[in-house]
């Protein structure tokens, strides 16, 4: 120990040292402390991987991800931990979340389901790269013994392993409500996530008991008060992209099914938004389904 009283030169150039020391310190501990301490409590680790690219996107303050339980965002100091996928920059948020889009009749041909992924691909992303959206068509993932099974769909759904936030089927096929129904029967009636059946081809009943929502398109004629073909096929596909986004924009936002109940309408005004509905008449009772709606 330095006496104070022989060395009063050396001890309080020792002072100033240990004090100048002491602030270098606390600044580093200071500068560390704001790199590492999470924005909010539930921010996310993302992990890094050899396959993927860090991108910044300077345009905004903060990433923002999923709007469920899983949200994080993640600021300016904080953007070399949100991982992006691929070299260029997206507009859609990666999640762990996944909605099943179901291709069925009028939307199964290679042309049309093209241009509806790549659709759903840039606006959502594709489950193959951690984006929201993953796909089956029928009936080419149905094929079992040379033969295609639409029933086969229930046991896809139990066993599918990933977290389902809801499913939309396109020009549902016969007896697609059967699987549903079975898929019912599993969970008890409680099936924890929301389906939605847009311009369906099976039993009408069978869709309103086992979806959440049934969404229809008011058929188009010609002159001669017959369907107008090709003007309905075009028609189709332009109002079945729109609905089947906002339906999404819609249903990853959801937590669990939709009551089949007065709110169901209320439900498919905000999915829809910006276009008619109306309630869908049983042709012989003139009864109306509570969760089934046609669109203008």
């Amino acid at each position: 120990m330095i006496n104070r009283k022989k060395h009063p030169y050396i001890f309080f150039l020792t002072l100033a040292l240990e004090i100048v020391s002491a602030s270098f310190f606390n600044a580093g501990c200071s500068n560390f402390k704001k790199e590492v301490e999470p924005v909010y409590e539930n921010t996310v680790n993302l992990e890094v991987k050899d396959s993927e690219i860090a991108l910044i996107t300077k345009e905004s303050d903060y990433l923002y991800f999923p709007q469920n339980q899983d949200s994080q965002a993640v600021t300016k100091d904080f953007q070399s931990e949100a991982i992006f996928f691929g070299k260029e920059k997206t507009n859609w948020r990666y999640t762990k979340k996944r909605i099943l889009v179901f291709f069925g009749y009028d939307f199964n041909t290679p042309e049309v389901k093209e241009k509806i992924i790549k659709i759903l691909e840039n606006n959502f992303g594709l489950s193959e790269n951690d984006g929201l959206i993953s796909t089956i068509t029928y009936p080419d993932s149905f094929k079992r013994n040379g033969r295609y099974y639409v029933s086969d769909f229930t046991d896809f759904l139990i066993n599918y392993d990933e977290d389902l936030a809801g499913i939309i089927i396109l020009g549902a096929p016969e007896r697609t409500h059967i699987a549903l129904g079975r898929l019912q029967d599993y969970w008890n009636m409680q099936v924890p996530y929301p389906i939605i059946s847009l311009f369906p081809q099976d039993d009408i009943l069978g869709m309103e008991s086992t979806c959440d929502l049934v969404l229809d398109k008011l058929d188009e004629v010609d002159a001669d008060n017959l369907p107008a073909e090709e003007s309905s096929n075009s028609a189709l596909l332009s109002v079945a992209t729109n609905v089947l986004i906002s339906s999404i924009n819609y249903m990853v936002n959801m937590n669990g099914g939709i009551k089949k109940d007065s709110s169901a309408q209320a439900h498919a005004v905000q999915m829809v938004k910006g276009k008619r509905l109306q309630y869908y008449l049983d042709p012989e009772s003139g009864l109306h389904a509570i969760n089934h709606f046609i669109i203008f």
